[in-house]
């Protein structure tokens, strides 16, 4: 409808508004390739996302929330013995003690190694993501430098 608007108007009224509908038009076309480019970035995001894995869900079964050390630990803390020791005085002994404490030291170390090894998957995940904006961003530059084409 505008078109047939403008096809009525004196040749330099015509010739000013083709010049303002061609800048709203660039305008409208920039604004969509910034929209695409966000659009590429969001999906590689979502996809990077969906393959970080969650520690938390890992651990459904309320048994595995908790390790064999932390249960004993627990034991040792309330003075619970197994079932049937009937001469559990309540006293630790000296080799119990130095047991536990090796024990704790074991759960330090694996849960350590488990934290570098968690750390560096998410520090590759982070390159990944880099490498994807620097994709992005000249893509984008590309688009940007080569302007709107005429046919």
């Amino acid at each position: 409808m505008e078109i047939d608007d403008i096809k009525k108007l004196s040749p330099s009224e015509r010739i000013k508004r083709l010049k303002e509908l061609e800048e709203k038009r660039k305008k409208e076309i920039d604004e969509a390739r910034k929209m695409i480019t966000e659009s590429e970035h969001e999906i590689v995001l979502e996809e990077i996302k969906k393959d970080i894995p969650i520690p938390e869900m890992t651990a459904i079964d309320p048994s595995t929330l908790f390790g064999e050390t932390d249960t004993e630990m627990w034991g040792a803390k309330h003075y619970t013995g197994k079932k049937g020791d009937e001469k559990d005085t309540g006293a630790i002994s000296r080799k119990s003690i130095d047991e536990l404490e090796d024990l704790i030291k074991d759960e330090k170390t694996r849960k350590d190694a488990e934290a570098s090894a968690r750390s560096s998957q998410y520090g590759s995940l982070i390159e990944q993501i880099k490498e994807s904006n620097e994709k992005l961003a000249s893509i984008y530059s590309e688009i940007k430098g080569d302007g709107i084409q005429e046919k």
